[in-house]
C-alpha cells in the first residue's frame, strides 16, 4: 500500500524490494489499477545483499527493514546508497 502512495504523491521512480514474489507481483497488480506501474520498477531480493550502485538513490523509504538488517547496519549500508543529498526515511519496528 505504501509503495502506491509514494508513487501517487511524487513523481520519481520507485524501486520496490521484497524477497516474498508475491508480494511484488500484487503491488505490480495494485499499479496497473491506479496507472502508476510506470514508475515502480519490482525488485526481489533482500535486505542483506543489496546489488545496487552507490548514491543510486534519492531517498530510501523503509517500513521495518532496518529492523531485520539492524539499525546501525542498515545505517552504515544504506548511507553509501543515498545520492549527496539523499535522505533515509524509516520506521523501525519493536517486538
Amino acid at each position: 500500500m505504501q509503495t502506491i502512495e509514494l508513487a501517487k504523491l511524487s513523481s520519481g521512480q520507485i524501486v520496490a524490494l521484497d524477497n516474498h514474489q508475491p508480494f511484488l507481483e500484487q503491488l505490480k497488480r495494485s499499479a496497473e489499477k491506479v496507472s502508476v506501474n510506470d514508475r515502480i520498477k519490482v525488485v526481489e531480493g533482500d535486505m542483506f545483499n543489496l546489488n545496487f550502485e552507490n548514491g543510486s538513490f534519492d531517498v530510501i523509504w523503509s517500513e521495518g527493514g532496518i529492523f531485520v538488517i539492524g539499525f546501525e547496519k542498515g545505517l552504515r549500508e544504506w548511507r553509501s546508497l543515498l545520492s549527496k543529498k539523499g535522505i533515509l526515511l524509516f520506521q523501525n519496528f519493536l517486538i
